[in-house]
């Protein structure tokens, strides 16, 4: 199963660098969706904090903004259920995602060994490692200041159980519409 899952990965990866955005979180499974997206994340943020650029950072805040109203409207139309359960969990970590890089910005931080940055969950795709994995390289890996974990395709998915997505077609504000509420999975025994 691991061996489809990594296949599936760079497929995938491949099909995220020509695809549109709302086209590519449409075409593969979940757990796909999101292990690209935190590669792409990692990408993104280290690309704006090594250009040196004093915007990089803003620039990025925006199109994260962007990136999920986008996501927002596509739940908003008409989808499958697997298809809204994987943007609703998309749309959690897009708006973590861009919150992170709100409190890096707040934080003045300016390059990518700076402790803010290194202290998050980063994701690094090594295409080179390919399926197989040979000479021990994972094909990705999850960083978070000097630990380096495989990506074992694990998968916690957030689903209509656990929380509920309600977007409102006409609520004003981006995030306005957006209401995630908690809700404690069924019981099978009373209590």
């Amino acid at each position: 199963m691991r061996e489809s899952l990594k296949s599936v990965l760079l497929s995938a990866s491949a099909d995220f660098a020509v695809s549109p955005r709302v086209k590519f979180v449409l075409s593969w499974q979940s757990q796909i969706v999101l292990a690209i997206d935190g590669v792409a994340f990692t990408n993104q943020v280290e690309s704006a904090l090594s250009s040196g650029a004093a915007r990089g950072l803003v620039d990025l805040e925006a199109q994260l903004t962007s990136d999920v109203t986008d996501v927002i409207g596509l739940v908003q139309g008409e989808i499958s259920t697997l298809d809204r359960m994987t943007l609703g969990s998309l749309i959690v970590v897009d708006v973590h995602s861009r919150d992170v890089v709100a409190a890096l910005i707040s934080e003045g931080v300016r390059g990518v060994s700076d402790f803010a940055w290194q202290s998050q969950l980063r994701y690094v795709l090594n295409a080179e490692a390919g399926i197989s994995g040979g000479n021990g390289a994972s094909l990705l890996s999850v960083l978070q200041m000097t630990t380096n974990l495989s990506y074992g395709f694990e998968y916690l998915v957030t689903t209509r159980n656990h929380f509920s997505f309600f977007i409102s077609k006409n609520a004003s504000g981006l995030f306005s519409h957006l209401v995630c509420r908690a809700t404690p999975p069924a019981s099978s025994s009373p209590r």
